[in-house]
């Protein structure tokens, strides 16, 4: 079975099926936070050169390291089943 990994921002629920483009939620969420890369790198205790692979899609990334960064973020995550119904709600890149 396929997962998404669905992200709730203030009501508003989006589906992410690839590191990039839970790279970019990363990024949105932090410059609408005006956070500085190196602000959230010091708050999440990682370094400013892994925020920016990550941000810039890095498929290795550290599941907990992400999940650390969402909650910094208030960001809220959960895995639902992937659904073809669910294809327009879906960022691709």
């Amino acid at each position: 079975m396929r997962y998404n990994v669905h992200v709730r921002l203030q009501g508003d629920t989006v589906y992410y099926r690839t590191p990039k483009a839970i790279g970019h939620a990363i990024r949105n969420r932090r410059q609408e936070l005006t956070l500085t890369q190196s602000d959230l790198a010091r708050k999440m205790g990682v370094s400013r050169q892994w925020l920016v692979a990550v941000e810039r899609g890095k498929p290795g990334a550290e599941l907990g390291l992400i999940l650390r960064g969402f909650n910094v973020l208030r960001m809220s995550v959960r895995l639902v089943p992937y659904d073809v119904t669910d294809r327009e709600e879906i960022t691709q890149d």
